[in-house]
């Protein structure tokens, strides 16, 4: 009659157990349930080798007093995922039939492999590849990606579906994505939180404001100015005291606090340009210095600034203009040039 000893446990290395002796056991069968190699010995019977996940028959002799040691090695790199790491004994004594074929040299069919994992010896990368994904006819929104991380209860971080709606990230696993090349759309980029941009240099708050802590218009450096639009459509451009200085209205007028300076570039005209003007003022004749820094292409006099009489007045075309005209007799001027 046969007796099961086990499960016993061999994840530490080392186990032991103690049978029958002989003659009451005379056969052994040990399975060994685990990716370890077992070294088993037999006190006063010799010793016997399981590899991994394999079962195999020890014909027991005079002198074995049912002691058992198990010394279990790793070997497989899978060790740590293994359904289990336990051995277990069955003993026959010498009216089992097992015995009586063993002992007549009969086919025992040991030993025997446990198909419980397959491996073939170190890590390797396990999975699938193809050159493409295809998932034709079905109806919209029928996922075909989908990944949720180990212990995430919030569900899946990625999702695809096959009308292609793209999902990265949840609660616990925000993800996030990186691109070296450009990032081109024919729709509109939503957002229901905060945008950064350009290294975080340019941002949006959510609520509809820009915000730039760095460069903005003209090399100015202009820490956290912010540009607005309003209820009216109108553009604001708002100091981070919260001051107007400027603000282009949809009527196409343009106004600023503080007037407006042009520093080397023109003001374009419907027709023509202007790229200096001056303003010019005096008494009497005089040479007046226009501050162009060339000839101007006009000088427009504007007589009885002060005098309240008409009077006769002209100028040259030159740097510094002469101006000609009734002593005593005020008058006012503006130089430009194209």
């Amino acid at each position: 009659m046969s007796s099961l000893y086990g499960p016993i446990d061999v994840s530490s290395g080392k186990a032991s157990v103690n049978i029958s002796a002989y003659p009451d056991t005379q056969c052994i069968v040990i399975y060994n349930e685990s990716p370890l190699y077992l070294n088993v010995t037999f006190a006063g019977a010799g010793q016997h080798s399981y590899p991994a996940f394999t079962g195999d028959i020890f014909q027991a002799r005079d002198g074995f007093n049912g002691s058992i040691q198990i010394t279990a090695n790793p070997y497989l790199t899978t060790s740590g995922q293994a359904p289990a790491n336990v051995v277990f004994i069955l003993t026959y004594g010498s009216t089992d039939s097992l015995t009586t074929t063993l002992l007549k040299g009969g086919s025992t069919s040991f030993p025997i492999s446990l198909n419980r994992l397959s491996n073939i010896g170190n890590s390797i990368s396990v999975g699938t590849s193809a050159s493409s994904i295809v998932n034709d006819g079905n109806v919209a929104g029928t996922q075909i990606i989908e990944s949720t991380v180990t212990g995430d209860a919030g569900g899946s971080a990625v999702t695809l579906t096959n009308n292609a709606v793209m999902v990265l990230g949840d609660v616990a696993n925000p993800g996030s994505l990186t691109m070296k090349g450009p990032l081109t759309t024919s729709g509109v980029i939503t957002s229901t939180s905060t945008v950064s941009l350009d290294s975080g240099t340019l941002t949006s708050d959510g609520a509809g404001n820009l915000t730039c802590t760095a460069v903005l218009f003209n090399e100015k450096a202009i820490p956290r100015a912010k540009i607005s639009g309003d209820a009216g459509g109108n553009i604001n451009y708002d100091l981070p005291n919260g001051t107007r200085v400027a603000q282009l209205l949809t009527t196409g007028v343009f106004s600023t606090i503080g007037g407006l300076t042009i520093t080397g570039g023109k003001i374009q005209l419907i027709i023509g340009t202007i790229t200096k003007m001056t303003a010019l003022s005096g008494t009497g004749n005089a040479t007046v210095n226009t501050n162009t820094a060339q000839v101007p292409n006009c000088v427009c006099f504007d007589p009885c600034t002060l005098s309240g009489s008409s009077q006769t007045i002209g100028g040259t075309l030159a740097a510094s203009t002469v101006v000609t005209t009734g002593s005593g007799l005020a008058w006012a001027a503006m130089a430009y040039c194209q």
